[in-house]
C-alpha cells in the first residue's frame, strides 16, 4: 500500500507545478485511523480463516456492503431509498443462509461458530475503514488558513492508500511484531518469529519472488479499490468486492477435483447447495441495491438524482466515472 505514494509522486511530476497536490501532514496523521482499522480487520480475518473454509470466508465478507451502508446512514447522514433497503434485507437473509450452510457442515460446531463470529467482526472493521477512507477523500480540506472553501481540496486516492500503508508498516514494525515476538508460541518459542521469516526469504529465491509478486498485486488491487471509493463511494467498492468469491470458490473446487486429486481445495457437499443458493440470493440483493435489477414496486430516481443518492456528489465528472462502473457490476 505504501508503494502507492511512489505512484502518486510519479504522476505529480507529470503535472504542471501550479496544479500539484500540496502535501498536508495534518491530514496524513488522521489516516492512521483507517490504517489501524485495516490492520485489525486483517488480523481478525486471518484468525477466522483458521476456523472456516475459504469459500465461506469470501462469501461472508460480502456483509461489508451491509455494514458500510448502515454506517453511512448513521454517521454520514446517507439516505437509503426503498429499493436499497430491500436489497440490504435480501443480502442479510443471504448471509444467514451462507452461515447456516457453514455451521451445518462443520465437524466442530463450536470452533466454526467462533470463526463465523470473528469473521463478521472483521467485516465490520473493514466497513469502518471504507467509510473513513471516503470521509478523508471526499471531505474538502483547506490547504492554508487563508484559503477559501472554494480553494479547499480533498485528499487524492493514492495519498490516502499510501499513507495508510506507511502507518500500517510502522504499526507492524514497532507495535505488532515486537508484541508477537515477545509472546510465547509455537514458532521457535514465539507467536511470530520475524527473524526466522527473513532468514527463510534469504535462503529461498522462490519465496522471495512470491513475496515481491504479492506486494505488487496487493498494491495494484488497493490502488484500484481506492479509486472506486474516490470516484463513486464506499458502497460501490464493497459491491465490486462481492464478485471475487465466485472465482475463489470455483478455483477451490477445481483444485480439489481436477488439479490435486483431493489434496488441496474444497469439497462439494449437500450443504454446498444451500451455500450456492445464498450466494445467488446475495448477488440478487446486490443487483437490486445497485439498480441493475429494477422492481416495479419501487420508485427509482432519475440519473442525476440517483448519483446524488449514492455518492452525495453531483457533477459532470462523476457522471462520466459512474457509468463504466455500472457495466462492471452488471457483467461481473
Amino acid at each position: 500500500m505504501a508503494l502507492a505514494l511512489v505512484v502518486h509522486g510519479f504522476l505529480e511530476c507529470t503535472r504542471p507545478k501550479a496544479e500539484r497536490y500540496r502535501f498536508r501532514w495534518s491530514s496524513s496523521f488522521k489516516l492512521c485511523v483507517p490504517a489501524v482499522a485495516d490492520l485489525i480487520a486483517t488480523a481478525l480475518g486471518s484468525v477466522a480463516l483458521l476456523y472456516v473454509n475459504v469459500s465461506f470466508f469470501q462469501l461472508a465478507r460480502c456483509t461489508i456492503i451491509i455494514y458500510v451502508a448502515t454506517l453511512k446512514v448513521i454517521f454520514l447522514k446517507f439516505s437509503m431509498t426503498g429499493y436499497m433497503r430491500f436489497g440490504i434485507v435480501v443480502m442479510s437473509f443471504a448471509i444467514v443462509l451462507i452461515s447456516a450452510s457453514c455451521l451445518a457442515s462443520a465437524n466442530d460446531l463450536v470452533r466454526t461458530l467462533v470463526g463465523v463470529c470473528v469473521l463478521l467482526l472483521a467485516c465490520l472493521t473493514s466497513a469502518m475503514q471504507y467509510v473513513l477512507e471516503e470521509v478523508f477523500m471526499k471531505k474538502p480540506v483547506q490547504t492554508d488558513k487563508n484559503d477559501s472553501v472554494e480553494d479547499a481540496v480533498s485528499n487524492p486516492p493514492l495519498v490516502v492508500i499510501g499513507m495508510e500503508g506507511v502507518w500500517g508498516t510502522l504499526l507492524m514494525l514497532f507495535v505488532v511484531m515486537p508484541i508477537a515476538y515477545a509472546i510465547p508460541g509455537a514458532d521457535n518459542g514465539h507467536v511470530e518469529d520475524f527473524f526466522d521469516s527473513i532468514e527463510m526469504m534469504q535462503n529461498s529465491t522462490t519465496l522471495t519472488y512470491y513475496c515481491i509478486l504479492y506486494v505488487i498485486s496487493i498494491t495494484g488491487f488497493n490502488v484500484a479499490s481506492i479509486y472506486v471509493t474516490f470516484f463513486l463511494d464506499a458502497v460501490w467498492r464493497s459491491i465490486l468486492v462481492n464478485f471475487r468469491p465466485v472465482a475463489i470458490w470455483v478455483t477451490s473446487l477445481l483444485f480439489y477435483y481436477v488439479f490435486t486429486n483431493g489434496t488441496y481445495g474444497e469439497t462439494w457437499t449437500n450443504w454446498s447447495w444451500l451455500q450456492l443458493a445464498g450466494m445467488l440470493l446475495l448477488f440478487f440483493g446486490t443487483a437490486v441495491y445497485n439498480e441493475n435489477i429494477k422492481l416495479r414496486c419501487f420508485t427509482y430516481p432519475s440519473q442525476k438524482q440517483d448519483e446524488h443518492e449514492k455518492t452525495g456528489v453531483v457533477s459532470d465528472e462523476s457522471d462520466d466515472c459512474a457509468a463504466p462502473a455500472v457495466v462492471v457490476v452488471a457483467t461481473a
